[in-house]
């Protein structure tokens, strides 16, 4: 057997037919902590539903978050080190728009609006 840590510190034990991961003392305290602060406000209610979606939908997606997250991911880092102004953030808002985040969301508000007309038709067919 051969022990090796990984990047966050949670020993791996690598055998021959499989890997095994050990949880030290640290690693333990974290995941009560996350248990005991985090997971009393998680919840269903805001989170996205699993859809199914179309190919070209998953396609258009994946094109206008390529775009979308580069923007975004650039402004924020801008914006931490140099601060930014009202004109930065309409600038963001105007290069946002041109990449298509309307049509992005679109797409994902669609989706959602079938889900919970899924999910109402479920539930009332149910309590019938």
């Amino acid at each position: 057997m051969q022990v090796n840590h990984n990047h966050s510190g949670i020993q791996i034990a690598e055998i021959s037919n499989g890997v095994y991961v050990t949880c030290p003392d640290d690693a333990q305290y974290r995941l009560d902590w996350i248990k005991d602060i985090y997971t009393p406000d998680m919840n269903t209610t805001y989170v996205y539903p699993n859809v199914f979606m179309s190919m070209e939908d998953v396609e258009e997606l994946s094109n206008l978050n390529a775009d979308i997250t580069k923007t975004i991911n650039a402004a924020k880092s801008n914006f931490v080190i140099n601060g930014f102004t009202d004109d930065d953030w309409d600038q963001l808002q105007s290069d946002l728009e041109s990449y298509g985040l309307e049509d992005y969301l679109a797409i994902f508000r669609t989706f959602l609006r079938l889900s919970s007309e899924i999910k109402s038709c479920f539930i009332s067919t149910l309590s019938s």
